[in-house]
């Protein structure tokens, strides 16, 4: 009798097969953010961009390797998109890039375990409360927040995809599109033709978006204010270390360029982020610098900053124009000299806005109230100067981040032939933060709800991005923030930018084209030369719902995962076995 061999075991499949497909999947939801944001701009990608890693987290709870594979695969998106930062720190721009992938793997690794531990809550509710509240971490409360590349951003690009950001803002946009994918995804896997329940708040957000795109704007007692921005194109490098010779020329430039606008008849004229190469503006600095003069007669230089002062007042009141004028504020400033050697020494330093109208500058300045993480400032080593400048040394060649922070939101008046226009002055990153310019626009702080008191009708936007290099798409992903702070807040936006892109922004955070037919005028998303734009802007009057409630989804996804897994931590605790012994 023929003897039949027992049958042979299939040999086990390869750690690493299995592994291999959470780097694919880390890649795809590269691939995809890649193609969803500038410069390929496919916007709609967002809303399929969590799938991949839905798929990673949908077997249930993974491993820290599979996770970590899953974090490398997000690596190319936050890697390419911050390239620029290389030329300002290198040893910082791998610790950067890094630490911005980590989010997504993290998400993984939390939602996968959600399940087991949350069974009643469906996965299209905890999908969007966990991906937003992981981005309100991100954007809002770690390291000062870094507000850039939340899901829903791309959405700007379309007038109706973005409509809601009235309403929810630009974090409730990103629970929408989440809200979106873990729906899709709960509807494939089921596997079905009839719908279940996650249809159900896919239909209501889609209502919302209808509710959104059809929603009149309240311009009753609106205003037209006309405002130029004078764009410059002054490299970084020269910023960081502008010689006399460089200063004088390119501030003649920027002068004549304000020469040319003043041919537009505007009723404000907008410089850019610190183009001022000067301090001293006001009649108080005029005397503290000339008294300083008089203490330390051989530092000459000083009257080179007087100087710009007056030119500046002098050209406001020839042409007859108000100026935002964006520079640098010292106070305490003096001069110790030792041994040939003179050491600057000052109480502090701002980053600051000042209008100057008809020669005349208003009382109030404004400094800058949100300082630059690690650009500006370093988060959590304010109280440890030598730490801090340790780290620079090794990581920024030595850049200085000494700027203190202001402390009042100023609302300047600018004259119009109707009356007045209420203008803030979001410098920079600060454009970037919705909380802050909130508060600037309505006078509402993070959690503070229902205020609605508009306390300015129009945002000026000043900043310099000449950090970004050759990198066009991160000045076009800056430019894109502020459109949604636009449209959270329905006010409109004068933007000019050091090597551009200047722009034009109305209420719903839609770009405005500006007549560029004149001389030195340039068109609209133009970088990397200098010019002037001049456009007719409308300021609306009554506020937005996001006006009024502030970021209720964001800070509520945050409030419901922190309950959440406070409640996990409290009952694995009420379930730990004692450890006193019994009859004790």
């Amino acid at each position: 009798m023929t003897q039949v061999p027992a049958p042979t075991a299939l040999p086990p499949r390869a750690p690493w097969r299995t592994r291999g497909w959470f780097l694919v999947l880390g890649l795809a939801h590269s691939a995809l953010l890649l193609l969803a944001f500038e410069p390929v701009n496919l916007w709609w990608l967002a809303f399929v961009a969590l799938i991949p890693l839905l798929i990673a987290a949908g077997k249930g709870p993974i491993s820290i390797p599979h996770a970590l594979l899953l974090w490398v695969g997000a690596w190319p998106f936050m890697a390419i998109h911050h390239i620029f930062i290389a030329d300002i720190s290198a040893p910082g721009y791998v610790p950067m890039f890094l630490y911005l992938s980590m989010w997504s793997a993290a998400f993984v690794w939390l939602f996968s375990r959600c399940p087991a531990r949350f069974p009643r809550i469906p996965s299209w509710i905890a999908v969007p409360v966990l991906w937003t509240s992981l981005e309100m971490l991100r954007a809002q409360v770690l390291f000062d927040g870094y507000g850039w590349f939340l899901l829903g951003q791309p959405l700007i690009r379309s007038t109706i995809a973005a409509a809601p950001g009235a309403f929810v803002g630009l974090f409730g946009v990103s629970f929408l599109v989440a809200l979106v994918s873990a729906a899709a995804f709960t509807e494939c896997r089921a596997r079905t033709c009839t719908l279940s329940r996650a249809s159900i708040p896919v239909l209501a957000g889609a209502g919302l978006w209808a509710l959104a795109n059809f929603m009149p704007i309240d311009d009753s007692g609106a205003h037209r204010i006309r405002v130029s921005v004078v764009q410059t194109n002054v490299p970084q490098s020269n910023k960081l270390n502008w010689s006399a010779e460089t200063a004088v020329r390119d501030f003649d430039r920027l002068c004549e360029l304000t020469t040319i606008a003043a041919r537009d008849k505007p009723d404000l004229v907008v410089w850019p982020e610190t183009m001022c190469p000067t301090w001293v503006l006001t009649d108080a600095q005029v005397q503290e610098t000339r008294a300083l003069l008089g203490r330390h007669p051989t530092l000459l230089g000083l009257n080179n900053y007087i100087a710009f002062g007056q030119i500046v007042r002098g050209l406001s009141e020839k042409l007859g124009l108000a100026i935002l004028v964006g520079q640098e504020t010292i106070t305490g400033l003096e001069f110790v000299e030792s041994a040939g050697d003179v050491t600057r020494t000052y109480a502090a330093k701002y980053n600051s806005a000042y209008l100057v109208d008809q020669g005349i500058v208003a009382a109030q300045r404004y400094d800058k109230l949100l300082l630059t993480p690690f650009g500006e400032t370093i988060p959590y080593l304010r109280a440890w100067p030598w730490l801090r400048d340790q780290l620079l040394a090794f990581a920024a060649r030595g850049m200085k981040v000494d700027l203190s922070t202001g402390t009042n939101p100023t609302v300047f008046r600018v004259n119009i032939p109707a009356g007045q226009i209420r203008v803030v002055t979001p410098i920079c990153f600060e454009a970037t933060d919705a909380q802050l310019c909130r508060y600037l626009v309505y006078g509402a702080r993070a959690l503070e709800l229902g205020c609605g008191t508009r306390r300015a009708d129009l945002l000026v936007g000043m900043t310099n991005d000449g950090w970004f290099g050759d990198w066009n798409p991160g000045r076009a992903h800056h430019l894109q923030l502020a459109q949604w702070r636009c449209l959270e807040l329905g006010t409109p936006m004068a933007r000019a930018a050091n090597t551009g892109i200047s722009a034009f922004i109305d209420a719903r955070g839609r770009l405005l084209s500006p007549d560029a037919t004149a001389p030195d005028h340039i068109p609209a998303s133009t970088s990397g030369r200098d010019g002037v734009m001049t456009f007719d802007l409308r300021t609306i009057n009554g506020p937005t719902m996001y006006g009024r409630l502030g970021n209720v989804v964001g800070w509520g996804s945050l409030a419901a995962t922190g309950f959440g897994f406070g409640w996990l931590v409290l009952s694995a605790l009420a379930g730990r076995p004692s450890t006193k012994p019994k009859g004790t």
